[in-house]
Protein backbone atom coordinates (compact mmCIF):
# COMPACT_ATOMS: atom_id res chain seq x y z
CA UNK A 1 0.00 0.00 0.00
CA UNK A 2 1.02 3.62 -0.84
CA UNK A 3 0.24 6.74 0.71
CA UNK A 4 0.23 10.07 -1.73
CA UNK A 5 2.64 12.72 -1.54
CA UNK A 6 -0.21 15.28 -2.12
CA UNK A 7 -1.79 14.74 1.41
CA UNK A 8 -3.60 17.83 3.08
CA UNK A 9 -1.35 20.13 5.35
CA UNK A 10 -1.88 19.90 8.84
CA UNK A 11 -4.27 22.48 10.82
CA UNK A 12 -2.48 25.17 12.17
CA UNK A 13 -2.40 25.58 15.68
CA UNK A 14 -1.98 28.48 17.93
CA UNK A 15 1.97 27.73 18.06
CA UNK A 16 2.16 27.20 14.28
CA UNK A 17 2.15 30.29 12.09
CA UNK A 18 -0.27 30.39 9.26
CA UNK A 19 1.33 30.45 5.73
CA UNK A 20 0.42 34.07 4.87
CA UNK A 21 0.95 35.61 8.38
CA UNK A 22 4.73 36.86 7.82
CA UNK A 23 3.66 38.29 4.57
CA UNK A 24 0.93 40.26 6.69
CA UNK A 25 1.97 41.17 9.32
CA UNK A 26 5.51 43.00 7.51
CA UNK A 27 3.17 44.33 4.93
CA UNK A 28 3.89 48.87 5.39
CA UNK A 29 -0.18 48.82 4.46
CA UNK A 30 -2.27 49.25 7.66
CA UNK A 31 -4.19 45.92 7.50
CA UNK A 32 -6.94 43.98 9.36
CA UNK A 33 -9.22 40.88 9.35
CA UNK A 34 -12.13 40.79 10.93
CA UNK A 35 -15.39 38.66 11.09
CA UNK A 36 -17.95 39.45 8.75
CA UNK A 37 -20.74 38.99 11.19
CA UNK A 38 -19.59 41.45 13.98
CA UNK A 39 -16.75 43.19 13.52
CA UNK A 40 -14.60 41.13 15.78
CA UNK A 41 -10.85 41.46 14.93
CA UNK A 42 -8.41 38.37 14.13
CA UNK A 43 -5.86 39.94 13.14
CA UNK A 44 -3.95 43.23 12.71
CA UNK A 45 -0.81 43.92 11.30
CA UNK A 46 2.05 45.62 12.61
CA UNK A 47 1.45 48.97 10.49
CA UNK A 48 -2.18 48.74 11.63
CA UNK A 49 -0.94 48.98 15.55
CA UNK A 50 0.99 52.03 14.21
CA UNK A 51 -1.59 53.80 13.11
CA UNK A 52 -3.89 53.07 15.70
CA UNK A 53 -1.89 53.67 18.41
CA UNK A 54 -2.76 50.02 19.69
CA UNK A 55 -1.65 47.12 21.28
CA UNK A 56 -2.15 44.01 19.54
CA UNK A 57 -3.42 41.91 22.91
CA UNK A 58 -5.85 45.10 23.51
CA UNK A 59 -7.28 44.97 20.03
CA UNK A 60 -8.17 41.19 18.81
CA UNK A 61 -11.19 39.58 20.02
CA UNK A 62 -12.42 43.03 20.58
CA UNK A 63 -15.08 44.49 17.53
CA UNK A 64 -14.28 47.45 15.39
CA UNK A 65 -17.70 49.39 16.95
CA UNK A 66 -16.48 48.78 20.47
CA UNK A 67 -13.23 49.96 19.33
CA UNK A 68 -14.66 53.31 18.16
CA UNK A 69 -13.42 53.16 14.96
CA UNK A 70 -16.75 53.47 13.24
CA UNK A 71 -19.53 55.56 15.04
CA UNK A 72 -21.92 53.89 15.42
CA UNK A 73 -22.97 50.07 14.09
CA UNK A 74 -25.21 51.08 11.50
CA UNK A 75 -21.89 53.03 9.84
CA UNK A 76 -20.17 49.97 9.71
CA UNK A 77 -23.45 48.22 8.17
CA UNK A 78 -23.39 50.24 5.10
CA UNK A 79 -20.05 50.39 4.61
CA UNK A 80 -20.50 46.24 4.43
CA UNK A 81 -23.49 46.85 1.75
CA UNK A 82 -20.70 48.75 -0.42
CA UNK A 83 -18.84 45.76 -0.34
CA UNK A 84 -18.18 44.88 -4.05
CA UNK A 85 -17.89 48.42 -4.91
CA UNK A 86 -14.86 50.67 -5.80
CA UNK A 87 -12.67 51.73 -2.49
CA UNK A 88 -14.59 54.75 -0.38
CA UNK A 89 -13.89 57.14 1.83
CA UNK A 90 -14.24 57.02 5.32
CA UNK A 91 -14.18 58.39 8.79
CA UNK A 92 -12.26 56.36 11.66
CA UNK A 93 -11.44 57.29 15.12
CA UNK A 94 -7.75 56.64 16.44
CA UNK A 95 -6.29 56.21 20.04
CA UNK A 96 -4.76 59.39 20.58
CA UNK A 97 -4.92 61.22 17.38
CA UNK A 98 -8.70 61.53 16.99
CA UNK A 99 -10.75 61.14 13.76
CA UNK A 100 -9.22 60.77 10.37
CA UNK A 101 -10.22 60.32 7.31
CA UNK A 102 -9.33 57.20 5.16
CA UNK A 103 -9.90 55.70 1.45
CA UNK A 104 -10.77 51.86 2.00
CA UNK A 105 -10.95 48.97 0.28
CA UNK A 106 -12.83 45.53 1.41
CA UNK A 107 -13.61 42.03 0.29
CA UNK A 108 -15.93 39.90 1.93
Amino acid sequence: MTQSSALPAAAPTPDTPLPWEALFLAAPMAASVSRFSDGCLLAVNDAWLRLTGMRREDALGRSTVDLGHWSSADQRRQYLDKLGDSSIELTFRLVNIGLRRFGCAARS
